[in-house]
């Protein structure tokens, strides 16, 4: 079946309104059509439908917070709080979070280690024990 993308968008823009969607794959399920012709379409890229939807959460996250700053509910204080706070308190907050960015001392540069392949971390790895043999051959040689 053939489908209009204009009436799609319509059809979609009310369903957000009425039900107060946040998410596009719930906004797929209130339309005739399947995910394969949402998104081939290209209904995911509009600006009316992806604005409605930011709309709906911000909404859900204001009202959420508000009711939040009401309780004497420890987890949501803490929740409340995670949401409000720096890096820097977050990361005391939560012992467990593993910093992935690594200072490169020897071009002054910051990189996120996660978006590197493991080939390329194993090659980093693989200098950075030969830079380390060879400062420590240097020193040796240093103290005789």
């Amino acid at each position: 079946m053939a489908y209009d993308a204009k009436e799609l968008e319509k059809q979609a823009i009310e369903a957000i309104k009425k039900n107060k969607l946040i998410f596009l794959d719930e906004v797929i399920c209130y339309l005739p059509c399947s995910a394969r012709t949402f998104y081939g379409k290209e209904l995911h890229k509009l600006p009316s439908i992806l604005d409605l939807l930011n709309e709906n959460k911000v909404e859900e996250k204001v009202k959420l917070r508000k009711k939040w700053r009401g309780t004497d509910n420890a987890a949501l204080n803490l929740a409340l709080y995670k949401l409000c706070s720096s890096d820097e308190e977050q990361a005391k907050l939560n012992p467990n979070k593993v910093d992935t960015t690594v200072n490169i001392y020897k071009n002054n540069l910051e990189e996120d280690l996660t978006k590197l392949t493991t080939d390329e971390l194993k090659r980093r790895i693989q200098e950075a024990a030969k830079e380390d043999i060879q400062d420590t051959e240097d020193t040796a040689g240093d103290s005789k």
